[in-house]
């Protein structure tokens, strides 16, 4: 090492003894592990943006550059020999501090926009699984499934801010929406069925009634119309009492129809469509079950992540 530049052994230990003194704090302060390891990935090259505080730092290589420079011109006993090493630490450490703190107080600002965010979706994907009652159209279940997909995504997307809590809170609210879009499938396929049945079941009484005029036509069936009537009002109802009407209509459909004798058509086709009516309303009543658990879910977690947010962490 040149033997006019006795300051800078001196240069480097002032910053060593700076890195030991910085760990020493953190032991004091109780920090661990993770934290310190969040605070690098916080003041690491890909979150580091440029900042009016890196004047700090171009003026601190400016003068480095300069003391290198003139080094060799100052007289050795020159205070300047002294004083240049010592300003220029001085400069990279404020700058170093500095931008710790700002980019630590960024990062706790984006996680906080983060978890706000996540408390927004998952109310969204609350509306959008209440959408799909008390009837799961087409496009309510693309949109709820597309939601899905978001959630599901940006919990396992490491470019955003979010803490495991958060990535938690996705994707249990993913698994249950997946639950939600199995139950909305499958009541969809039970309403398609029921509509099936009946169009078979009147084909049958129709034609049983065209070969035997004796044989009851479905206007004779005073209980199956009023089973039709109670299974519309339940399609535009979720509650367990339009249900329970459903299922004591079927039931008197049934008594009624067993005093008739019915050909063997019409009698498979009804048996067919009060079947098809049990099985939707059952589905029905499963979906509103999923649909409940999941609102309680999101409910529930409003003010946890309200928390995380104000934590910023």
């Amino acid at each position: 090492m040149d033997a006019s530049s006795p300051n800078l052994p001196n240069l480097l230990g002032t910053w060593a003894a700076l890195f030991r003194r910085s760990r020493l704090l953190a032991r004091r302060l109780g920090w661990s592990s993770r934290w310190i390891g969040h605070l690098a990935r916080v003041v690491g090259v890909q979150r580091l943006r440029p900042h009016p505080l890196d004047v700090l730092l171009v003026f601190a290589l400016v003068n480095l550059l300069g003391y290198w420079y003139w080094r060799d011109h100052l007289n050795a006993q020159s205070m300047w020999l002294d004083l240049w090493p010592n300003f220029v630490v001085d400069l990279f450490s404020v700058w170093l501090v500095a931008r710790i703190v700002e980019a630590y107080l960024t990062s706790r600002e984006e996680m906080r926009d983060v978890a706000l965010r996540t408390r927004g979706s998952m109310n969204f994907t609350m509306q959008r699984a209440n959408d799909l009652l008390p009837e799961p159209y087409p496009g309510a279940i693309r949109a709820l499934r597309d939601e899905t997909g978001w959630m599901r995504t940006n919990a396992d997307r490491r470019d955003l801010p979010l803490n495991d809590y958060l990535r938690g809170v996705l994707r249990i609210g993913a698994q249950q929406l997946d639950d939600i879009n199995s139950g909305a499938d499958a009541l969809r396929r039970a309403l398609l069925e029921v509509e099936r049945t009946d169009g078979s079941l009147n084909d049958a009484l129709d034609e049983a009634h065209e070969a035997d005029k004796s044989h009851p036509a479905r206007w004779d069936l005073q209980s199956l119309e009023r089973l039709s009537r109670a299974w519309r009002i339940s399609r535009d109802q979720e509650s367990e009492k339009a249900s329970a009407d459903v299922q004591v209509a079927v039931d008197a459909v049934r008594e009624e129809s067993s005093q008739h004798t019915l050909a063997a058509p019409a009698a498979h086709a009804l048996s067919a469509h009060l079947a098809a009516i049990e099985v939707a309303t059952d589905r029905r009543m499963e979906l509103v079950n999923k649909v409940g658990l999941y609102t309680a879910f999101v409910r529930e977690l409003d003010g946890t992540i309200l928390r995380e947010a104000a934590k910023g962490r």
